[in-house]
């Protein structure tokens, strides 16, 4: 069972993720690299200089979708399942610029990861944008009080979500070196 899924994201060119790999379609490996949602493939990056976007998602689809949306407009990506999972890579090297953070993830709730990123100062900097299924006021509320700059109900606008993810990079940005 596979097949191809396109979405349009305001651009002039579709986007599209297939369910399973295209064995023509392999990187070429002397690019820089970044692990797809499936962790089993790596796509080729096009500037190792554009901003990193920790996209953790538990639900395959979703994570392909955000992760060919963001690799669509520029960013690179990287990819989470869980929330255990998130905050090990929220301390590599090599730390996200920004967290797009589903709430309602195994292991380890988004609120608490939200919670976890805040309290530690490697990484209480790092912009958290909320992706959530969960449209009662209160719940959006608890994603605030956690942590997360902004908060987006499921489906999120493709346009409003990027947009907003640029605002928050560039604002993060702008008090790490001060104009």
């Amino acid at each position: 069972m596979g097949g191809r899924l396109a979405l349009d994201a305001g651009s002039p060119e579709p986007l599209q993720a297939n369910s399973q790999p295209d064995e023509e379609a392999r990187p070429n490996l002397s690019s820089p690299l970044v692990e797809s949602p499936r962790g089993d493939e790596v796509a080729p990056v096009p500037d190792p200089d554009e901003p990193l976007v920790l996209v953790v998602e538990d639900a395959e689809d979703a994570a392909t979708i955000l992760f060919e949306l963001l690799r669509h407009h520029g960013f690179r990506v990287a990819v989470a399942r869980n929330g255990a999972e998130a905050l090990v890579r929220a301390h590599t090297k090599r730390q996200p610029d920004l967290v797009l953070l589903d709430l309602s993830l195994p292991l380890l709730d988004g609120w608490s990861v939200a919670k976890a990123l805040r309290n530690d100062p490697n990484t209480s900097a790092i912009p958290i944008i909320a992706l959530t299924a969960h449209a009662v006021p209160a719940h959006l509320e608890r994603a605030r009080s956690a942590g997360c700059d902004s908060v987006f109900v499921k489906p999120a606008p493709h346009a409003e979500l990027l947009l907003e993810i640029r605002r928050r990079i560039r604002r993060a940005a702008q008090v790490k070196r001060p104009a």
